[in-house]
């Protein structure tokens, strides 16, 4: 499709509201505040469900409306703000929306991997992934706790001791445990956001970096777990233990419904 210009008002108009949606979505694009411009180096982006805004333009600063973006309708070319709503006729409140060219991005919502690689190409500086995944975890998001987690070589299978409980004077010592074969733990279809203290968000930047099933986390290194975006080490001994234990309870629910 040639696309060009005119000075035709109609015709402007015309190809303004017929334009196909990747033409759409360039008009979808809103100014970053001037913290967000010295942040990351670019000066306008695409909006996104979720970011915060402010809604300035025909308002003064006491009419000022902040909220976030509660959806992105490039159809209409409108954004629909926490907030900025109106009365109707018959009383009920509903949301109004406002075009993208009155707002301002005062925070952005950098879950999409796609998003973090625009700004990071566009960007007149070098941003690195773990600057642009910092801030990306909620409050509300369960925290892992920290535990003391023993080296491998001082772990027992409790199984163990179980075969040993009719032995009178069986003697189990730490050999006898390691040689001791353990059950084998079938792969099973589990999200990782099943794991105690995963979030939503931490499940996808998980998965992002390869690791899309607890089978993979329970097996990985914390060295391996830690270099995923906003894991530090003691987070990934801990979520590689919940893993194991996850795994472990799965697969006996399993043999027993067998």
């Amino acid at each position: 499709m040639k696309y060009t210009k005119t000075k035709q008002p109609r015709k402007q108009r015309k190809r303004y509201y017929n334009a196909p949606l990747h033409l759409r979505n360039r008009q979808m694009t809103a100014l970053l505040s001037r913290e967000l411009r010295a942040k990351y180096g670019i000066r306008r982006l695409p909006v996104h469900k979720d970011d915060k805004v402010i809604v300035f333009r025909a308002k003064s600063e006491d009419q000022e409306i902040k909220g976030k973006v509660l959806r992105v309708l490039p159809q209409k070319y409108s954004v629909h703000v926490e907030g900025h709503s109106k009365e109707k006729a018959d009383g009920t409140i509903t949301s109004f929306p406002v075009h993208p060219s009155n707002i301002l991005i005062t925070s952005l919502n950098l879950r999409d991997k796609k998003r973090r690689d625009i700004i990071k190409r566009r960007s007149k500086k070098e941003i690195t992934e773990e600057e642009l995944t910092e801030d990306l975890f909620d409050e509300f998001e369960e925290p892992l706790e920290e535990t003391d987690i023993e080296d491998e070589d001082e772990d027992l299978d409790e199984d163990v001791f179980e075969e040993f409980e009719d032995l009178d004077e069986a003697v189990v010592t730490e050999e006898v445990v390691k040689a001791t074969p353990k059950k084998e733990v079938k792969v099973l279809d589990i999200d990782v956001s099943m794991i105690k203290g995963v979030g939503a968000k931490t499940a996808m930047l998980l998965k992002e970096n390869g690791f899309d099933t607890v089978d993979k986390i329970a097996k990985a290194t914390p060295e391996e777990l830690s270099k995923v975006p906003g894991i530090g080490s003691g987070t990934a001994k801990t979520m590689r233990t919940n893993a194991e234990d996850l795994l472990s309870k799965k697969t006996d629910e399993k043999e027993e419904s067998s």
